[in-house]
């Protein structure tokens, strides 16, 4: 993963060293002054030309300081500030190569070949697009007859117009660079749980005293942080330390929408680990379905954790992988044999930073196939009702750069979003980068001067977060949490509340009628009901539970029973639910139970009563036709003498309306 910062856009085969073979001339004569300054500029020039040969990151890194050192020491030897600019663009600042570039044109244009390539990059860095035109054109010239280099420079010049037009008409967006997160080394990879609560990263920054570092790039080993979000600001990252970090490579790819699982990338495989309280266990790699010989490198759970997405295929430092977007389904408690998504999104270059909304149907992934600035750019897509994708739109300017622009992760409200991206403002190498899309009023982007004005993100989605207690003793409960789909009975989501606080988070998509059914050994069952229609926007309920536990004289509101207007008959969406009832009479053979009605005070008092006592009669019938003993099972009108809320307003009458079940023996 970490190879996706060592930004190598080169040409051909032919081209694939930067070093090129050039044969410039870096000679120093002895006799600018003294013997003594002689030999060290010598020794360094050494040095520095056998680490600019070896055409890698932490090389070029390492030769950058001796060649500054050296051209401002001999700004004579033109050949100086122009490798000085290629080991800018072969690490980190990119934009710091262009003056320095500049100053080999100025001084001696026909120093090599590739100076107008390099510059044409440079220029393209620092979003000089008409100079970078130029330059790729000059350059073509020198390539001749080389078809396959030839196009691949027509493609860094139809990046550079695209990259133009973007600019010249930015999206709604500010953008700040969060200091508690960032250092001055590479921070990327940002995963935010669904509430925006707390955030998981992988970060360059050295652990160890001395720190191990990768001789491929000359930066420290990957390691996963985290933050917290108090009063709107993050705080201090911490390393997450054991079982998560440990001697390898350890970088964030993916989160559960809940924050309770977190997928790793290590060794080029997927590991997921689950938190335990406040603890997070050991790091279980994913099956060979998913582990493939292939590179696996970002990965993305669905809201309902049932659809897995992730990149295959990147090979590290190779600018010609393809990497592609991948998704396995999980069917009967196992992961499916994945599948490519379509060519609509996969190109024949590389994808990467893949990311499911938790509104179930916006993809959000990185892509150097499909036209965009130049390196990465972010897309979206959207999943249609048929199954299938839209065509993919770039986010756009400023969002997208000429650099690479990856791991995109959009707020659950889709009014801010994290990802990782090269900045001036930032700190230092990649940064995570905070864009915020709800401006109430005309601002200014952070990196230019173009003033805009706000756009309205929409996201049809409800956000369930709460805590679940033992309604006696007020402890924290590990309760099981079940959502079903009230039209077909099918199981949507199944997680567990968190066993040291209690919490938990479900993101629900417009457009279902849910039962959400609580259940721990020994409890008495709670259920909600939220119908959400397609039209339902974005919007958060906090529901704190208190479990019952089993006992005489326990009540319980079945909030997933249905009837027709002054009906009798179940409608099927209540099935679900009573066969929730039907397994907790079933796992506790000695209880029995009252089913009792109730209603609001419209109407007639004893129509009510009446209306009342046939609505339980027929949740009575439905569990003895399905096996209840009958003995078991008593049944009762109640009109409505029992109220548990007042009757002014339609959402108390509502909540009056009910079927409930007492615990009598």
């Amino acid at each position: 993963m970490k190879q996706v910062f060592v930004i190598l856009v080169l040409i051909s085969t032919a081209l694939l060293s930067n070093a090129q073979n050039e044969k410039l001339k870096l000679d120093i004569k002895q006799g600018i002054g003294s013997r003594v300054a002689y030999e060290d500029a010598k020794s360094k020039l050494k040095t520095a030309e056998k680490l600019y040969n070896k055409n890698q990151t932490a090389a070029f890194l390492e030769a950058l300081p001796i060649y500054i050192e050296l051209h401002e020491r001999y700004p004579e030897k033109v050949g100086f500030a122009y490798k000085t600019g290629v080991c800018y663009l072969e690490t980190y600042d990119k934009k710091a190569a262009l003056p320095y570039l500049e100053y080999a044109l100025k001084h001696d244009e026909k120093i090599t070949d590739y100076l107008s390539w390099n510059l044409g990059r440079a220029a393209h860095f620092n979003h000089q697009f008409d100079d970078a035109i130029s330059y790729f054109e000059d350059f073509k010239t020198y390539l001749q007859s080389e078809k396959a280099s030839v196009k691949k420079v027509d493609q860094k010049i139809k990046d550079a117009k695209y990259a133009k037009t973007l600019v010249q008409s930015p999206v709604n967006v500010k953008i700040s660079v969060p200091e508690a997160i960032n250092s001055e080394y590479s921070d990327y990879c940002p995963l935010i749980v669904t509430d925006g609560s707390r955030m998981y990263f992988t970060s360059r920054s050295p652990v160890n005293n001395p720190p191990r570092i990768d001789p491929n790039d000359g930066l420290p080993f990957e390691n996963i942080y985290t933050t917290e979000k108090k009063a709107k600001k993050w705080s201090k990252s911490e390393n997450l330390g054991a079982p998560i970090n440990n001697e390898f490579h350890n970088a964030t790819v993916g989160l559960s929408p809940d924050g309770q699982s977190m997928i790793v990338y290590s060794q080029k495989d997927l590991f997921i680990a689950t938190k335990e309280g406040d603890k997070w266990d050991l790091p279980k790699p994913f099956p060979p379905q998913i582990n493939s010989a292939d590179n696996e490198s970002s990965a993305s759970l669905s809201f309902n954790q049932k659809e897995l997405f992730f990149i295959r295929g990147k090979e590290p430092g190779n600018p010609d992988s393809n990497a592609d977007i991948l998704v396995s389904e999980f069917e009967n408690g196992q992961w499916s044999e994945p599948k490519k998504i379509p060519s609509t999104i996969n190109t024949d270059k590389d994808e990467d930073g893949v990311f499911i909304h938790p509104d179930g149907k916006t993809l959000y992934f990185s892509s150097k196939g499909h036209q965009g600035m130049g390196g990465f750019d972010v897309f979206k897509s959207v999943r249609e009702k048929d199954g299938n994708w839209s065509e993919p739109v770039n986010l756009g300017y400023p969002i997208n750069t000429a650099a690479d622009d990856l791991y995109f992760v959009m707020s659950a409200d889709k009014n801010s979003a994290y990802y990782s991206s090269y900045r001036e403002e930032g700190k230092g190498m990649l940064d995570i980068v905070f864009l915020d899309f709800k401006i109430e009023t005309d601002s200014l982007i952070a990196q230019d001067t173009i003033t805009i004005k706000p756009e309205k993100q929409e996201a049809s989605l409800t956000l369930i977060k709460g805590i679940i207690t033992d309604a006696k003793t007020k402890d924290y409960l590990a309760a099981d949490i079940h959502i079903f789909d009230n039209m077909t009975g099918d199981s949507i989501i199944s997680i567990s509340s968190n066993s040291a606080d209690g919490s938990y988070l479900i993101p629900l998509p417009a457009g279902v009628n849910y039962a959400m059914q609580v259940k721990k050994d020994g409890y008495v069952f709670h259920s909600e009901n939220f119908n959400l229609p397609d039209t339902a926007q974005y919007h958060e309920e906090i529901i704190n539970i208190a479990l019952q536990p089993i006992q005489t004289d326990v009540k319980v509101v079945l909030r997933n029973i249905f009837f027709d207007l002054d009906k009798s008959e179940l409608r099927p969406e209540s099935y679900a639910e009573l066969d929730r009832l039907k397994e907790l009479l079933n796992e506790n053979p000695d209880i029995r139970i009252e089913i009792s009605g109730h209603t609001d005070t419209q109407g007639k008092y004893e129509y009510n009563k009446s209306l009342s006592l046939r609505r339980a009669s027929a949740v009575r019938n439905y569990l003895i036709e399905n096996g209840i003993a009958k003995t078991r099972i008593e049944s009762r009108g109640a009109s409505w003498d029992e109220p548990i809320a007042d009757n002014e307003t339609k959402d108390e009458r509502q909540l009056n309306r009910r079927v409930e079940f007492k615990i009598i023996d």
